[in-house]
């Protein structure tokens, strides 16, 4: 699932985008729509984009 805009509890943005799992708990939430406000607690790790060669 990917989200975007992620912001804190007092509105500073955290980051633009992040991929998390789609797992049982938000399955049951429903379809989610642009606007929805989650929270869940997540593990940070680094990401490194790799370049795509076309």
């Amino acid at each position: 699932m990917l989200l975007a805009n992620l912001k804190d509890i007092d509105g500073n943005k955290i980051t633009d985008h992040v991929c998390i799992n789609y797992i049982k708990g938000f399955r049951k939430l429903g379809l989610l729509t642009k606007g929805d406000k989650v929270q869940f607690d997540g593990r940070v790790d680094e990401y490194i984009k790799e370049a795509v060669i076309a």
